[in-house]
């Protein structure tokens, strides 16, 4: 779980802020949470102390108060040198006071129209959750998917398999509590994954998590809800090589 700092002296656009931060963490179901929303810069430090995680915050530069929002950056830049600061204001001229105090920031937004600040932290959350999930392979990577009428993001492992649909392009994802189909090819839905998920067949690319069983002979492998995927010999070569690494004994005969 990220952390998220808000440092803005002015409480309607505290608030505001923070429920846009909220919104996009419910929708985009980042795994992430608003720990201080505060005026005071104070509130800030004090809960960061000797604290080395990536944390991120939203700064105010003008925070009328003994430091202004890149003194506290670099303050915080002592306590959590890999977290990422995003200043949102409306002193655009004072950007290169960050170079100056080095405090990296990873944006820099301009206080104006209220969907345009939202669509700008949306793309700096997207960025970091980026950024963590390829540091961090620990954590939990999803699958991000938007049409025009719902949007989709869901955890890697809940993802069973993807097949190609019976109307034309199209793809249908299978999960653990629903079959979701929408436009697209396998060529590049598996540009989006990780090596947890293989091309087992032309139509369909499988998470070898969820493998119960593989039929070397039927050329048929069984996933633990009891559905099955087509294996082509390619498949099956890319599976058994995958598959060596992570389980100690081959499934199935």
């Amino acid at each position: 779980m990220i952390d998220i700092f808000i440092c803005e002296d002015d409480q309607m656009q505290l608030e505001q802020l923070g429920k846009m931060i909220e919104n996009h963490i419910l929708i985009e179901n980042f795994d992430m949470q608003i720990k201080v929303k505060t005026q005071y810069p104070d509130e800030i430090l004090d809960h960061i102390v000797d604290n080395k995680t990536s944390n991120i915050y939203f700064l105010d530069v003008d925070l009328k108060t003994n430091i202004n929002g890149i003194e506290l950056a670099e303050k915080i830049r002592r306590n959590d040198p890999r977290g990422f600061i995003i200043f949102v204001t409306t002193h655009d001229e004072m950007s290169p006071l960050t170079f100056k105090y080095k405090v990296e920031a990873l944006d820099y937004i301009i206080k104006g129209n209220a969907k345009e600040i939202s669509y700008q932290i949306l793309q700096c959350l997207l960025n970091i959750d980026s950024k963590t999930s390829i540091a961090s392979p620990q954590l939990m990577k999803r699958f991000n998917l938007r049409t025009k009428d719902k949007t989709v993001n869901l955890n890697f492992e809940e993802i069973y398999f993807f097949e190609t649909a019976s109307s034309a392009h199209k793809v249908a994802m299978h999960c653990k509590t629903q079959i979701v189909e929408f436009n697209g090819s396998l060529n590049d839905i598996e540009a989006q994954l990780d090596d947890r998920f293989v091309r087992c067949h032309r139509s369909y690319v499988v998470n070898i998590q969820h493998i119960a069983e593989i039929n070397h002979n039927k050329k048929i492998l069984s996933l633990h809800n009891g559905q099955t995927c087509l294996l082509s010999s390619r498949g099956l070569k890319m599976l058994k090589a995958r598959m060596t690494s992570i389980f100690p004994h081959p499934l199935g005969q």
